[in-house]
């Protein structure tokens, strides 16, 4: 994994909107800062590795999170690259606009293709523990079992949870969920898609 001035960067500019705002914050550069009841939970880049490569997949992420409902209220997604922006806030849907688009912002729905042998799926392998390792292999080797196409993986993970909610995946595994990621956890349930654990229980942060 790399870290370069840009993590860093956009993680201080996140951090200070925070604290200007009187939120918590999360970020994966900077941990975890303060105590109350909302925390700003960021990715200021995901998919670094594909940024520093010239590869133009990755993302930035934001959350807000509330400790007394125990759930994420709402999360953005940025794609950089394609200038797209997707948000979602808990039980009002999911949308995306596109950066000077005078239409405005437009629903996103996830795709209605139930069967495992028709779906395209995507495998969100990130920086994970030997054991989630593991797991993942041994499910990525099921999905090659039982779908027709190959399985993408990109190398992000809020990115991927969004173009799962716009229907153009029709599924997403990942081995181990984390918790700056969790804006696109809240984009794929409000598209109408169920976002479960590993044993299929709630997922809700």
């Amino acid at each position: 994994d790399y870290v370069t001035s840009v993590d860093r960067k956009a993680g201080e500019l996140f951090k200070a909107f925070a604290e200007a705002n009187g939120l918590c914050y999360e970020g994966e550069e900077h941990g975890s800062q303060g105590r109350g009841e909302k925390r700003l939970v960021v990715d200021p880049l995901d998919g670094t590795t594909n940024f520093t490569r010239g590869i133009p997949l990755y993302d930035v992420a934001a959350a807000v999170y509330d400790a007394d409902k125990d759930c994420v209220e709402a999360g953005v997604v940025h794609w950089p690259e394609q200038g797209v922006t997707y948000a979602a806030e808990r039980h009002s849907g999911a949308y995306k606009r596109r950066l000077n688009d005078d239409d405005g912002w437009e629903s996103v729905t996830a795709s209605d293709v139930e069967s495992l042998d028709e779906a395209l799926l995507c495998y969100n392998r990130s920086h994970h523990d030997d054991e989630a390792v593991e797991l993942g292999s041994q499910w990525l080797q099921c999905i090659i079992a039982e779908t027709n196409t190959a399985p993408r993986v990109y190398g992000t993970g809020p990115l991927d949870m969004c173009l799962t909610a716009e229907g153009k995946l029709d599924g997403l595994v990942s081995p181990r969920a984390e918790d700056v990621h969790c804006a696109g956890y809240v984009v794929m349930e409000e598209s109408g898609l169920v976002v479960t654990a590993r044993h299929g229980s709630d997922m809700h942060k």
